[in-house]
């Protein structure tokens, strides 16, 4: 006769999953943090290299061209994959994007390499803001998302400030070396965010099954337009910005 396992206690699931959601969240933190360290960096090598403006803007656009033209896509893989196996195979294609980036120069390689790391990208930060919306205790959902936001700004300031103190740090770092550094960071979220932590984090109801992207796009079309908004000058200014300093000459 097999034996049946005591069933885990309520309060001790609870905890367990709220340990799984912040190791989460402290894995995409990292993941964010590694992504604003390379994209400026990557645009300021393209002027340096003189490649046209319009060029560095379509480079610095492709991430989020490439996460818009994957939402569609994004439920019909975590269905088929599970969203912990689509979340560490995302974070596996970014670190082969990035040093896929060390490994070779050329632009339309650089292009091919943010495509294949910004698919990895769609499928964290949607993966994680699903996780943290169905897992964080209703009593204190805005008190965890807005902890969540304000790691992840924390990371996009933080970012664009390492290949400075690293030059600061090591003069003369070549940026390759720094390209070559930067997967580990990717690596580093890897034990944070294992299958074991982030099965413990659904991310479906049964009810919501027939509900779709066009579903919350026709319920809330303002905050769909104010996200836009906000986001094109969020993340449309970083990359570009980082340019255009290293063209007026500054270090």
């Amino acid at each position: 006769m097999s034996a049946v396992s005591p069933p885990v206690p309520r309060g001790a699931a609870d905890a367990g999953r709220t340990r799984a959601l912040w190791r989460l969240v402290c894995a995409t933190a990292l993941i964010v943090l590694g992504f604003s360290t390379v994209q400026p960096l990557l645009a300021v090598l393209l002027q340096q290299r003189g490649v046209p403006a319009s060029a560095i803007g379509l480079f610095a656009t492709l991430p989020f061209l490439t996460i818009a033209l994957m939402l569609p896509v994004l439920p019909w893989a975590f269905a088929r994959l599970g969203v912990a196996r689509a979340y560490r195979s995302g974070l596996l294609l970014q670190t082969a994007a990035v040093l896929g980036y060390a490994l070779h120069d050329g632009y339309g390689w650089w292009c091919a390499c943010s495509v294949i790391g910004s698919i990895g990208i769609a499928a964290e930060w949607n993966g994680t803001e699903a996780m943290v919306a169905f897992n964080a205790p209703p009593a204190t959902r805005g008190r965890v998302t807005g902890m969540y936001q304000t790691l992840l700004g924390a990371a996009l300031a933080i970012g664009p400030l390492l290949p400075a103190l690293a030059d600061a740090a090591w003069p003369g770092l070549s940026p390759r070396a720094l390209l070559l550094v930067a997967p580990l960071i990717f690596v580093a979220a890897l034990p944070l965010a294992t299958v074991a932590v982030l099965e413990r984090l659904p991310v479906a109801r049964p009810e919501a099954r027939s509900a779709t992207l066009w579903t919350a796009l026709r319920l809330r079309p303002a905050l769909v337009w104010i996200a836009f908004a906000g986001g094109v000058f969020e993340t449309g200014l970083a990359s570009i910005s980082a340019a255009h300093g290293a063209q007026l000459g500054l270090s």
